[in-house]
């Protein structure tokens, strides 16, 4: 395979830079199947053991047995952790390839999927604020993040079953009645 010319192979990729503000993450999941001295062991290999193998596998993820402790812990608690942030894809694959190779679940994403997530949960606070508002607000928003009712060839989304028989409340926007005062008293009535 010969690349064209101003191409670049795919094995280019593996070593070169990422762009400025792009990196990849190394995370660690919890399989609650290691021990707390497995995970840790797998992060930080004592001094001993990584001069007898001296590969670049031994190398230890975390500089620190402290670091790798109070990672452990994050991932016991929160389900998962970030070791290592990299700017290489060949050197984000040698920290998976280490985890990996001791039996551990992870993964490596990438900074959008990251930022993806955040705002994710950044979405799902603010819902939540704005839903214990009031009760008509938390009807507007589950009704926009739930199928209420489907059509008969449609399997409705939550759990392949209805949430309501019918909609909650009708927003003012959504009034089809040409008379205000008609409307308005529709979408009272239809929310008690």
């Amino acid at each position: 395979f010969r690349p064209r010319r101003g191409r670049k192979n795919p094995s280019h990729f593996a070593t070169e830079v990422f762009p400025t503000g792009y990196r990849l993450s190394l995370r660690l999941h919890n399989d609650d199947v290691h021990t707390f001295d497995e995970v840790i062991e797998a992060m930080h290999e004592s001094r001993h053991r990584r001069n007898a193998a001296g590969s670049a596998m031994s190398e230890s993820l975390v500089s620190r047995r402290e670091q790798a402790t109070t990672l452990t812990q994050h991932v016991d608690s929160d389900g998962q952790v970030t070791v290592l942030n990299y700017d290489r894809l060949s050197t984000a694959m040698q920290g998976f390839r280490r985890l990996k190779s001791r039996g551990l679940h992870c993964s490596v994403v990438s900074t959008p999927q990251v930022q993806q997530e955040l705002r994710a949960r950044n979405l799902i606070v603010w819902l939540s604020e704005i839903s214990s508002a009031h009760p008509v607000a938390s009807a507007l928003i589950v009704q926009a993040l739930i199928q209420v009712q489907g059509s008969a060839n449609e399997k409705p989304f939550a759990g392949l079953c209805c949430v309501w028989k019918e909609s909650r409340s009708i927003p003012m926007w959504a009034s089809s009645d040409a008379d205000e005062r008609t409307a308005c008293q529709r979408r009272f009535t239809t929310f008690p």
